[in-house]
């Protein structure tokens, strides 16, 4: 075998290792969204602003809305400058808003119609907020569609470095 072929065959098996990690990684974001604590919204079910207590002695305040323009920022008790966890875009509005029983991540579930160059349609985002070390850990994208049985979150990205999604 040349050597070539050799590293064309390593290359490949790092690509569909690292794929199968990735997956595994988004499925248990997933599966620790759904076991989490929903964090209720005020009386009309379109706004947030509620203070959360950490496990290490910090307060955080939330705040969010369902509206055009509406982000999900928090702000840490020992910070005087506010966290932008969801910026609004592309007609996404916050829905759902939990925290693990750890209190260790923050989840944002936004969702509305995505504007396409041809129409448009629903679009589910997940953003997966790192409460401890005080960064976004990914947004996961979820595709529901006829040919999608088992309706698996896609990783559509992160803000923060070095973070494996």
């Amino acid at each position: 075998m040349t050597f070539r072929r050799v590293l064309s065959l390593a290359l490949l098996g790092s690509i569909v290792l690292s794929g199968c990690i990735m997956t595994r990684h988004r499925q248990e974001l997933i599966s620790q969204f759904d076991g989490s604590q929903i964090i209720q919204p005020d009386k009309s079910g379109r706004r947030w602003d509620a203070p959360i207590s950490l496990p290490f002695n910090i307060t955080l305040s939330l705040r969010a809305e369902t509206k055009s323009f509406g982000n999900a920022v928090i702000q840490y008790s020992d910070e005087n400058k506010e966290r932008i966890v969801y910026q609004y875009g592309d007609y996404l509005y916050v829905q759902e808003i939990r925290i693990s029983s750890d209190k260790q991540k923050l989840f944002v579930k936004v969702s509305g119609s995505t504007p396409k160059l041809f129409g448009s349609w629903g679009c589910t985002l997940l953003k997966v907020y790192d409460l401890v070390n005080r960064n976004p850990i990914t947004t996961i994208e979820w595709k529901e569609s006829e040919t999608d049985a088992h309706k698996v979150p896609e990783s559509i990205g992160t803000n923060a470095p070095n973070s494996q999604h």
